[in-house]
């Protein structure tokens, strides 16, 4: 960020306020403290008494969320730009982390009716819905509220928001608290209770400064982004258009289905795999770490992948093509899981493995690309196939969890291997029919 961004930056608050600046700080803050609380989620869900089959359920509904939001809320609607679509949604998500935070004391006292693993379950889609919609909607209300008055410094502040959440720049800071934490106490639950209490203590901070601005603040202007709204959402209609979409865009969809596998064994079950079923300590350079410091450290690498992987995308699809670029993402879901279990683990081979999962978002440009490119209703079905694919292959993890848990993550890395097979199927028959004519001669 030059000099002169910093200028209209800071001519753009003293313009629009300290608000909009305040909503944008608390609304990246809450985010990445709700995606970090989301990955600890699984141990804490182990910790109350939950098994295989609730962390599955679990993974089903944190990636299904995505899959249901769109189809049930107004999200392109002007609504969902102004100030009171985001006050309800940090509402909500504050609520169900509440419950989280209660769940071990109100497990005990009621856990006749519903023990404290199955409360964390119930409210687990209010929690999902603010990463899935409420920093969209947080965004598109700064810029709501923002104007036109802001000038240059209010689109840099926009600018600014919008990559620190999409980079995940934010979520280092969260892991350096619950890191220093995990100092003092390496126990799961109360690491996640502390982190719990924070982040619904931001969300708090979201709601109460969306209320201030309210009357500041009133509908989208409008957004360059295609909309979802406008195309048959049926699924019918989807599915029927995916089916008789062109062959290159099917092969990249079937590859994307098949990488689902890696990302819904990590949700659901990296985190148990590293935090219960081996707890090893650990020295890190100069530090005896425990199983959750220690996992505090893999999320802020995976983290810091995630952030530097799509620009480095932007740089290899700029040198060779989409195919590769979406192959060599899908490749990283393949390894990542087979060094989550191998055979003699380490922090180290943990760190490859965590680094790698955040490092498959290098495909992330060569897909948006992908997506920008097809018509509108073609790139509904494609972008609402992703997710729900995602969501459907927790049940095949789970069951492969249940009967081992290193099935399940090499499960995961061979699915995703035949998406990078079905990218190249045709060159693959060509190279093994040219060898195999080359033998027969």
């Amino acid at each position: 960020m030059t000099r002169d961004s910093f200028v209209r930056l800071a001519s753009g608050v003293e313009r629009v306020g300290s608000e909009p600046a305040t909503l944008a700080l608390v609304t990246v803050g809450y985010t990445a403290a709700v995606a970090v609380t989301l990955r600890y989620a699984p141990a804490y869900l182990l910790a109350l008494g939950g098994g295989p089959v609730a962390l599955g359920a679990f993974g089903l509904v944190v990636l299904g969320v995505p899959v249901v939001y769109p189809a049930l809320s107004a999200e392109d609607t002007a609504l969902s730009g102004s100030f009171p679509a985001v006050t309800p949604l940090a509402l909500v998500a504050a609520f169900g982390l509440l419950v989280w935070l209660l769940a071990p004391g109100i497990g005990g006292v009621n856990g006749h009716v519903l023990p404290a693993s199955a409360w964390v379950l119930l409210v687990a889609p209010l929690v999902a819905v603010w990463p899935t919609a409420g920093y969209d909607a947080g965004l598109r209300a700064i810029r709501a509220v923002i104007g036109s008055d802001a000038g240059g410094g209010g689109d840099t502040l926009v600018r600014i928001v919008s990559a620190a959440s999409t980079a995940r720049l934010a979520r280092p800071m969260v892991l350096a608290f619950a890191f220093a934490v995990s100092a003092l106490t390496d126990r799961v639950t109360v690491v996640v209770g502390l982190l719990l209490a924070v982040t619904v203590t931001v969300g708090l901070g979201v709601t109460m400064v969306s209320v201030a601005l309210n009357g500041r603040g009133g509908r989208l202007r409008g957004d360059d982004r295609p909309s979802l709204a406008a195309p048959d959402r049926s699924a019918r209609t989807l599915v029927g258009r995916l089916q008789t979409a062109p062959r290159p865009i099917r092969t990249a969809l079937v590859a994307d289905v098949a990488g689902g596998l890696s990302v819904a064994a990590f949700v659901a079950f990296a985190p148990v795999l590293v935090l219960a079923v081996r707890t090893p300590a650990e020295r890190v350079l100069w530090l005896d770490v425990g199983p959750v410091a220690a996992f505090a450290l893999l999320l802020g690498l995976e983290a810091v992948a995630a952030a530097v992987a799509p620009a480095a995308g932007e740089v290899l699809l700029a040198a060779t093509s989409r195919r590769a670029t979406l192959a060599l993402g899908l490749l990283a879901g393949v390894v990542a899981p087979l060094a989550l279990v191998e055979p003699t683990p380490t922090i180290a081979t943990d760190a490859v493995a965590f680094g790698l999962y955040g490092t498959r978002r290098l495909a992330d440009p060569a897909r948006r690309r992908l997506v920008d490119s097809l018509d509108p209703e073609l790139a509904v079905a494609y972008r609402l196939a992703q997710p729900a694919a995602r969501a459907l292959a927790v049940v095949p993890v789970t069951a492969a969890y249940a009967l081992a848990p290193e099935f399940a993550f090499r499960l995961a890395a061979f699915v995703a291997a035949v998406g990078v097979y079905e990218l190249y199927r045709r060159q693959i028959r060509a190279a093994i029919g040219r060898v195999a004519r080359g033998v027969a001669e």
